[in-house]
């Protein structure tokens, strides 16, 4: 059992949980946390795993001069990993709790202190990078004349690179923070691998845990989540004005424009479903902040888990499927991607045509 939810890190806090929920509660979420993180993660991932391929394939034939494509492109890339990341641990736990129950404990609980962090850096990755794109489709749709000269290509890789170093150097002092250890639990007779403060984690606790509780698990996803939201409407009303100017001024329109157009239908589409998946999540993160009780250290530490458990699976849904919308609304991607199909396609087919021949 796993709880490695997307930005809360309250189960490595410094302070202790309250676990005087009923044994009943904390049965049904143990068995939401299991379904959700072994299973639901894993058949995520699947989907995950192979459409970002698809995507990281298109865009780099596509070119990564153009800003947006480099944007798109990274976010597949980082998509990828996280997906391997989750495929890989919960399908590894299972397999190896399937012959031996604490060694499964033990591999995973070893593989969240030494790795978690760097699952957690890759996801708010993923979740800036929405950001800039949400950003620059609202700075095309209000600034059309001079968004080419205030973000550059170059800038923006600068951008992506440097929040990539500063959110790996941040989640990954994780290590730092906690060990594996076993413990004795007297109530059950038996050994448990749990996750416990390293001297360091206990040394430097008030810094470690509002950086980690605040900062990383609330202010950050709050604050990627309200930004998108904002520059994702920006972008639909001024789309929607623009696009009823032209149909008055002209009943045609030049190519350029459309595919212009058509591009940030598509990523507002793409920034449409990021909110949509987030929105638990976040709605999740602002209950805890308007409910004492609701929070991992009172007594509904049980009900908090279980809803940060689903909430979290529901967040990377859309990194799985955004290459549907690709597919969908940009002609040029379809273009691109039936030429890599048919050139698969001429590299089968070749043989058999020679023997005919």
């Amino acid at each position: 059992m796993a709880t490695t939810s997307q930005f809360d890190l309250s189960t490595v806090s410094g302070k202790g949980w309250d676990t005087t929920d009923t044994t009943d509660a904390m049965s049904v979420f143990k068995l939401i946390d299991t379904i959700f993180t072994d299973y639901v993660s894993v058949i995520i991932s699947l989907v995950g795993i192979p459409s970002n391929i698809v995507s990281c394939v298109v865009f780099w034939r596509q070119g990564l001069r153009d800003r947006v494509n480099l944007c798109l492109f990274t976010l597949s890339i980082v998509d990828f990993s996280v997906f391997l990341c989750i495929f890989i641990t919960p399908t590894a736990h299972v397999l190896i709790s399937s012959f031996d129950q604490l060694l499964g404990e033990e591999f995973l609980m070893t593989s969240m202190a030494y790795t978690l962090g760097v699952t957690y850096g890759l996801r708010a990755m993923s979740d800036v990078i929405s950001m800039i794109l949400a950003v620059d489709r609202c700075l095309c749709v209000l600034l059309p004349l001079h968004v080419t000269h205030l973000i550059r290509t170059r800038t923006m890789a600068a951008i992506m690179a440097t929040s990539f170093v500063l959110l790996q150097l941040c989640y990954s002092s994780l290590t730092l923070k906690v060990t594996v250890t076993k413990i004795y639990v007297n109530s059950t007779e038996s050994f448990e691998w749990k996750l416990v403060q390293t001297d360091i984690g206990l040394k430097y606790a008030n810094i470690l845990d509002t950086m980690f509780n605040t900062v990383l698990s609330i202010s950050l996803p709050i604050i990627n989540f309200v930004v998108v939201s904002t520059a994702t409407a920006i972008t639909v009303v001024k789309l929607r004005s623009a696009t009823r100017r032209r149909e008055k001024m002209s009943s045609t329109s030049s190519g350029s424009r459309d595919r212009q157009a058509g591009a940030t239908k598509m990523l507002v589409l793409v920034s449409s479903l990021y909110i949509v998946s987030m929105a638990p999540y976040v709605a999740a993160i602002i209950t805890r902040l308007a409910v004492h009780e609701f929070s991992p250290y009172n007594r509904s530490y049980a009900l908090y888990s279980a809803v940060i458990a689903i909430a979290d699976q529901v967040s990377v849904t859309n990194d799985a499927i955004n290459v549907f919308v690709y597919f969908a609304y940009s002609s040029r991607f379809r273009q691109e991607l039936l030429t890599v199909l048919r050139c698969k396609q001429r590299k089968h087919s070749t043989p058999s045509t020679v023997i005919e021949d």
